[in-house]
């Protein structure tokens, strides 16, 4: 099997550019192609995807003062969230599935608990294109199914965040800045 690695583009996540413009930037970066080769369309299940260039597999989120957005060689899905504190127990038994509200009563609605399952959450939903409309109790990742394969990575203290794909070999986070005149460095 080819080696499934991933490139995830971090950035401020502030008003110097709208979200769209940072994803056909990061796709540039990541294709070689101009910004204006890509065009950005929604499948009939509202996963977007980008047309023009190369057949590219992409996943954007953003909280707190982060913005990121994956590429790779195969379906993909990312979040990360900005690790507040919140009511988990009650978050955990509206949206979480039962066996997912008991793992997290087991960890005594840990907040590292909570936010590590909700990012794997809206990560696979990401990947598998499911949309958050099914709602996040339809599933549970608690035992952890077969297939999907998720990483756990380091961005910044009281950040979670999870990349989703079927195979992850490597991971790489580049850093990037927007300057004054809205260009990415």
């Amino acid at each position: 099997m080819a080696q499934s690695n991933f490139v995830i583009y971090a950035m401020p996540n502030d008003n110097s550019m709208h979200s769209h413009d940072r994803l056909l930037h990061c796709a540039s970066l990541y294709s070689g192609l101009p910004p204006s080769a890509f065009c950005r369309e929604q499948q009939p299940n509202g996963k977007p995807v980008l047309k023009g260039g190369p057949d590219l597999h992409f996943s954007v989120s953003h909280s707190g003062k982060w913005w990121v957005c994956a590429f790779g060689p195969q379906e993909v899905g990312l979040d990360v969230q900005k690790n507040r504190p919140c009511r988990a127990q009650a978050l955990a038994k509206r949206f979480f599935h039962p066996d997912e509200a008991a793992y997290l009563q087991s960890k005594d609605f840990s907040l590292q608990e909570f936010y590590r399952l909700w990012t794997a959450k809206e990560s696979y939903v990401k990947l598998s294109g499911r949309g958050f409309g099914k709602g996040f109790s339809t599933f549970s990742l608690i035992p952890q199914p077969v297939g999907p394969q998720w990483r756990y990575l380091s961005l910044e203290q009281n950040y979670t965040l999870c990349l989703c794909a079927e195979q992850i070999d490597q991971v790489v986070i580049k850093h990037l800045t927007i300057n004054d005149g809205g260009t990415l460095f």
